[in-house]
């Protein structure tokens, strides 16, 4: 291979290299951006809002105030049971 075939090769990777970081720092920077975005705000009343209530009180540890949101034949007990230990994992919930 000739110093100029191996110039070629080595610039090549340079730009390989440098367009992969640039792809991995955007997508650095769309996830920060998109995490970040604001709640959209909904009445209370409504049903979204009733649902983002339920949703923030899962998420707090409330289990039992969440319950009272809920329309289901289920147990309160085992309702706390299944959803007491929301608020330990990570949920990302679209409304």
């Amino acid at each position: 291979m000739s110093g100029v075939q191996a110039m070629r090769m080595q610039r090549s990777m340079v730009v390989i290299v440098g367009a992969a970081l640039a792809l991995l720092v955007a997508g650095i920077v769309v996830a920060l951006v998109a995490s970040r975005r604001a709640e959209a705000p909904y009445p209370p009343d409504s049903p979204e809002g009733t649902v983002a209530t339920y949703l923030r009180l899962l998420q707090s540890g409330q289990a039992d105030q969440a319950y009272g949101l809920a329309a289901m034949d289920r147990d309160r007990q085992d309702f706390i049971r299944q959803y007491g230990d929301w608020s330990r994992r990570s949920h990302r919930v679209p409304l």
